[in-house]
């Protein structure tokens, strides 16, 4: 099992809870199929099991890439011990590209958006392989995951300080009085968003 800090220290970048998950679940995938290998059919079930909105709103499904995987290389015969799998040549081009990707959108860390352009610009593999067979077009996969971190370019900044705001409010510590008058604030910024119906 993976983690953040270790995942920096190895790749010297910032990855995400969600790409961090998703690794961790294609792990699982390649022992569930007792390959003795992180390839990139497996960071590509590890996307779907961790429910990549790309892949979701192409339609893509996991039992269906578990199907074409197993289809084109198999089950394994013995189990697998955690401590005997590694990544492919291959699995790791995708996240170096994955990494690459990310510092070309100037993200502060790698996300699941950036190790899926990174299995479409490796080009190659089980996983793309994979996605070709199911009808899925390489091309339109690259235009909504850049669409996707755009987007989340755009409302980062908001984010952080929705999460610093939530940390006021939830701090016992705040003055109650302040705590309202900002409830007021946010009340009135909301109407203006959202006006609602006047009777």
């Amino acid at each position: 099992m993976v983690t953040k800090e270790g995942l920096r220290e190895q790749w010297k970048f910032p990855f995400s809870d969600q790409i961090t998950d998703t690794l961790n679940f294609a792990e699982e995938e390649a022992k569930g199929l007792r390959h003795n290998y992180i390839g990139t059919e497996h960071l590509l079930l590890g996307l779907c099991k961790n429910e990549s909105p790309v892949l979701k709103s192409l339609g893509i499904e996991i039992e269906k890439v578990r199907r074409s995987v197993e289809f084109i290389i198999g089950r394994g015969d013995i189990p697998v011990r955690a401590d005997s799998i590694g990544y492919t040549p291959r699995a790791k081009r995708v996240i170096e590209l994955s990494i690459d990707e990310a510092r070309r959108t100037s993200s502060s860390a790698l996300v699941d958006d950036h190790l899926l352009l990174g299995l479409v610009r490796e080009g190659e593999g089980i996983a793309v392989g994979v996605l070709e067979g199911i009808g899925v077009n390489l091309n339109e996969i690259r235009r909504v995951g850049m669409n996707g971190l755009d987007a989340y370019k755009v409302i980062r900044p908001a984010l952080s300080s929705l999460s610093r705001l939530q940390m006021f409010l939830e701090d016992p510590d705040q003055d109650l009085v302040r705590k309202q008058q900002l409830k007021m604030i946010l009340d009135g910024a909301v109407g203006l968003i959202l006006p609602t119906d006047s009777k």
